[in-house]
């Protein structure tokens, strides 16, 4: 008997202990309110992105971003379209409102969406400011990113400033913190350069952009790579622990001590086409005797002209030295076997460097010189 009660207290005890758990602390919800340079983009396959997509990572699980912004609206079309509406119906006591418009606001020519900045877009900020204060929400203000305007000389032409002016005046009235990404973004295109730049912005990635282009894409200079857009990202993170705001305590940390994600360097990865060009159908012959060399050199320079993958099958594939080109993977699949013959007739002299020496030496096996965006992918062996 004296078993079966303590049995019974104990599961009571586990019951109670379960029922009576305290609640978990609600998440911090950041909402984004702004245009398509923030917004999430639909369409994953696509290269384009905005930053609000990738600043999630910048936080700890104690927050939760929601991002609001949409492609090509203004302040003006944001409130018309019940859009400002929606997030004030759901944005409680604690949460962050982080707003940025600008680029839409300024299109004169569209009646739905221009905002002149000294009126109405003026009006429309500090609508938007008081509105969501007197929910009892934290606003930060964010001045519209810079867009990657060169002239011919390659300086920067003047994108919005009167937009960006606005901005900061209506943040000092309103005493709301600010982050000035229009100057934060210029002087991320300076340090980087011209060419340097080129890899923010998603017309230029994947092979889209060419220097010298018989048909020439219109090149985007104000949305981004998954890489642009997690440099943005990370410009709004460094503001946020540089004002040491009460959000900054939940931006994540590394195992470095002191360190934040966002003190961490952005590395731009490779990205490719999903165009792939097979070996086979340049003449290559997997049988160990056939030299393959011109059937590698004509399928990567094929495949460079747009950008994708240079697909190896299973085999096994003799060949001389194989030259890379830029925005090639050159991908071996499993069972794949590239040997590189032992005729050293094949291996023409170049000029190269030893050991930090000019020199004269036979080409290697796999070489390349100034390229970007390669790759040597799968599972196969050279």
């Amino acid at each position: 008997m004296k078993s079966t009660f303590v049995t019974i207290l104990a599961g009571l005890a586990a019951f109670l202990t379960m029922a009576w758990h305290p609640a978990e602390t609600p998440k911090t919800q950041i909402f984004l309110v702004g245009d398509s340079t923030m917004a999430d983009k639909p369409d994953l396959t696509k290269p384009e992105r905005g930053w609000g997509m990738e600043f999630g990572q910048y936080f700890d699980g104690g927050v939760v971003i929601r991002n609001t912004a949409v492609n090509g609206r203004s302040t003006k079309s944001f409130l018309r379209e019940g859009r400002w509406a929606k997030v004030l119906e759901v944005i409680k006591l604690g949460d962050w409102v982080f707003i940025q418009f600008g680029h839409n606001d300024s299109k004169a020519e569209d009646s739905t969406r221009s905002a002149t900045a000294q009126t109405l877009y003026r009006q429309l900020l500090t609508k938007f400011v008081q509105e969501a204060r007197a929910k009892g929400v934290n606003i930060m203000l964010l001045k519209l990113l810079g867009r990657r305007y060169l002239d011919s000389n390659g300086k920067r032409k003047d994108d919005h400033s009167e937009y960006a002016g606005v901005v900061r005046e209506v943040a000092k009235a309103q005493k709301v913190p600010l982050i000035d990404l229009h100057e934060k973004s210029w002087a991320l295109y300076s340090g980087l350069g011209e060419a340097g730049t080129r890899p923010l912005f998603w017309s230029y990635q994947n092979g889209y952009y060419q220097p010298n282009p018989v048909a020439p894409a219109k090149n985007d200079d104000t949305h981004f790579s998954e890489y642009g857009a997690t440099r943005v990202a990370q410009l709004v993170a460094e503001d946020v622990a540089a004002q040491k705001l009460a959000l900054a305590s939940h931006l994540s940390r590394t195992v470095f001590a002191g360190k934040l994600t966002a003190d961490l360097p952005v590395v731009l990865q490779t990205a490719f086409k999903k165009d792939t060009f097979n070996l086979t159908k340049y003449g290559a012959v997997a049988d160990g005797q056939t030299l393959n060399t011109e059937a590698f050199r004509k399928a990567i320079e094929a495949c460079a002209v747009a950008g994708g993958t240079v697909l190896v099958p299973r085999g096994l594939w003799l060949t001389g030295p194989i030259s890379l080109k830029s925005n090639v993977n050159l991908h071996l699949a499993d069972g794949a076997l590239v040997q590189f013959t032992a005729d050293r007739s094949q291996y023409p002299l170049i000029k190269t460097t030893w050991e930090g020496e000019e020199a004269i030496r036979s080409q290697a096996p796999l070489s390349c010189t100034d390229l970007t965006n390669i790759a040597i992918t799968g599972h196969g062996t050279f």
